[in-house]
């Protein structure tokens, strides 16, 4: 896929050691935790509940970090400096089956901490394939409920864009009433499955743990207008929150001619009644 063959990435495995696959060995990668789906349009990312984490994290990942053009050193941008922007077409396969059935599947993460994130929710009880997708306001998890029906497995697609210090956010291509203020940098996007159980491992009946699953269809950054990865097309670059075509109300004639507009109001009044007078005839 085209999000894998672009240089702007690389892969954090849920291993021991939290491993690492860059480019040009990414582009051919394939291995259970992130390979291609069977009918080969999609990207698949599984991080298991008892993964391996990165140093700062006790969640598990297979999840992609944005790199610079070049693939070599890490992207780093700040909030306030320019337009950034990405759209994620996904779906959310599998949620884990133990006490938090979390996953975050897309973020902006600056120097520091995440900075705001897509976070899929499912039930731990009731229907389980049914799930709430949250957007994060830095440390609080629940900022802005974006859906409360989510049905597991089904695409769609998620934005953030970024300029002069405000995040806003896009759901299936439409804007969300929410923004978020933040003036920071050291930033960079991140996508795929990030496990957000904390280790709390629940055991599948084949003995394996539990684990989230996300599959990638399409994954379009764009910085200033120059962008890369396999955008789905519903949005051109750079991605600006759409806006409905308003069609301008239609405005009444105007008569200028006084006398002639108390005759036809007139005459429309004497129709009215004429009618009435007829509905209300014998029949």
């Amino acid at each position: 896929m085209k999000i894998i063959n672009s240089p702007n990435w690389k892969l954090t495995l849920p291993l021991s050691g939290a491993p690492e696959i860059k480019q040009p060995a990414l582009a051919t990668y394939s291995s259970e935790w992130m390979h291609l789906n069977a009918a080969g349009d999609g990207m698949v990312f599984k991080a298991p509940t008892d993964g391996g984490t990165t140093t700062n994290s006790k969640n598990p990942r297979s999840e992609l970090r944005e790199m610079n053009a070049d693939g070599k050193e890490n992207a780093s941008w700040s909030t306030t400096d320019g337009v950034h922007s990405m759209e994620i077409e996904q779906s959310v396969d599998v949620l884990q089956i133990g006490s938090k059935p979390h996953v975050v599947v897309g973020q902006i993460h600056d120097s520091a901490d995440d900075v705001t994130v897509f976070r899929m929710e499912g039930n731990t009880t009731g229907n389980r394939a049914i799930a709430k997708l949250w957007i994060t306001k830095g440390n609080t998890t629940h900022g802005f409920l974006v859906t409360d029906a989510y049905r597991i497995g089904e695409k769609f697609r998620v934005g953030f864009q970024v300029k002069n210090g405000i995040i806003s956010y896009t759901f299936n291509g439409r804007p969300l009433n929410f923004t978020l203020s933040k003036k920071t940098s050291g930033c960079y996007f991140k996508a795929g499955s990030y496990n957000q159980s904390g280790g709390n491992v629940t055991k599948l009946p084949n003995g394996e743990s539990d684990y989230a699953q996300v599959t990638i269809y399409a994954l379009q950054v764009c910085h200033d207008g120059k962008c890369h990865g396999n955008g789905s097309g519903k949005t051109k670059p750079p991605i600006d929150p759409p806006v409905d075509p308003i069609e301008p109300p239609v405005e009444p004639p105007v008569v200028e001619d006084m006398g002639l507009t108390l005759r036809v109001t007139a005459l429309e009044k004497f129709v009215a009644g004429l009618r009435a007078a007829m509905a209300a005839l014998p029949k």
